[in-house]
């Protein structure tokens, strides 16, 4: 079966990053595909996959003012996400619900690059680990409602 991405106005759906939760729901976000390239908010798109695919909702994740999203990564259950980000005082790792209630800073650089990779929540859904400047980092999540 194809997915079908409508109004290629809204986001470019023919670069997107993509997540499989372990709720068997497909996440679909925008991604310029371009190393180094930031952009300011993401269109996310959940499927529900298994028997048909049905798109169960869209949401739109704005991070909050002033930050340009680096990269991102979600939780396995799909409800949360991470993001690395530029703003005008930095660099920082954020954590918030996926429709972008309740951000929580769990890191910031205050200047030089932002060269964080390999995001990748921990099955314990309570840790995200990420690389930085070549060195492995694990650090604890605690977003209300976890």
């Amino acid at each position: 079966m194809r997915l079908v991405f409508p109004d290629f106005n809204k986001a470019n759906w023919r670069t997107h990053g993509h997540f499989l939760t372990d709720k068997n729901h497909l996440l679909i976000y925008n991604d310029p595909g371009t190393s180094g390239e930031t952009w300011t908010e993401l269109h996310i798109r959940e499927y529900r996959l298994l028997r048909s695919i049905t798109l169960m909702r869209e949401i739109q994740f704005t991070p909050p003012a002033g930050q340009k999203i680096a990269a991102v990564d979600f939780s396995p259950s799909g409800t949360n996400i991470a993001w690395s980000c530029s703003a005008s005082d930095g660099r920082s790792l954020w954590v918030s619900h996926v429709d972008g209630s309740s951000p929580i800073e769990i890191g910031h650089i205050p200047k030089g690059p932002l060269n964080i990779s390999d995001m990748a929540w921990l099955p314990d859904r309570k840790h995200l680990s990420f690389v930085y400047n070549g060195t492995l980092y694990t650090v604890p999540i605690r977003l209300p409602g976890m």
